[in-house]
């Protein structure tokens, strides 16, 4: 089957007739019978000719080189079908996704990427570009794009996809603070040998620092939701005491 094939494109060769359609069906011959290096020169003798015209050709020429590993030569295929003036289709964006996801892109991204393009044509293909370029590793991984893209988690891109702000709550106070929370009237009783109860979640405090100083003639029972080393130690030396709440 490959050497009656081979002879035909040959002998078409010879008389001038090879065309965009015959060079497209040895690259996909070549590739199902796993001859790669054939279907590469097939692929690179298609760019130095310029028989790459039509979208079926550039989705045959993309899709072997997604499938063979050649991540930089695919981009560069697509950015040539951009700037031909030719639309891409599915069939483009599925050998594209297979390049992202042999990358370590999730799947989810590149299906993110495949709506984005579907709702808004041209942002779609920016995102795709520039997608490609970073990942491929046309540009330095340091730039905003990877910093914060939504398509982007963790190590790399933005660290929450919706992140709110309730979960980081936490005002704090410090110990040099803590004996102006008390109430006058409480203030007054601890002299008389009681020991004081502060409250800091009253007062709107979540966490309690170790700057400044503890009054060492009250001793403070001090309840809070966090509390830092620092802060603690202070308070145990006045002769106080730490308990934390929920």
């Amino acid at each position: 089957m490959v050497k009656p094939a081979e002879e035909n494109v040959d002998k078409l060769k010879r008389n001038g007739n090879a065309n965009e359609f015959s060079y497209a069906m040895m690259l996909c011959m070549y590739k199902k019978i796993g001859s790669f290096e054939e279907a590469f020169e097939i692929a690179k003798n298609m760019r130095e000719l310029g028989l790459l015209t039509n979208l079926l050709s550039y989705n045959h020429v993309l899709g072997f080189y997604a499938s063979d590993g050649r991540f930089k030569e695919a981009v560069t295929i697509f950015k040539e079908l951009i700037e031909s003036s030719v639309q891409p289709n599915d069939s483009t964006f599925k050998s594209l996704g297979v390049v992202l996801m042999k990358r370590g892109v999730p799947k989810k991204v590149v299906m993110r990427l495949k709506v984005m393009w579907r709702n808004d044509y041209d942002s779609g293909l920016e995102a795709w570009l520039a997608t490609l370029s970073s990942i491929v590793g046309m540009h330095h991984h340091r730039i905003l794009f990877d910093k914060y893209h939504l398509c982007y988690f963790g190590k790399v891109g933005i660290r929450y996809f919706h992140m709110l702000r309730n979960k980081f709550h936490c005002p704090i106070v410090n110990v040099d603070k803590l004996w102006s929370m008390v109430p006058q009237d409480a203030k007054e009783k601890s002299y008389a040998d009681k020991v004081l109860v502060v409250d800091v979640t009253q007062f709107g405090c979540f966490k309690v620092l170790g700057k400044g100083v503890v009054p060492l003639t009250h001793p403070m029972v001090v309840k809070a939701k966090l509390i830092s080393k620092t802060a603690e130690k202070k308070i145990k030396e006045a002769g106080g005491a730490v308990v934390l709440t929920a």
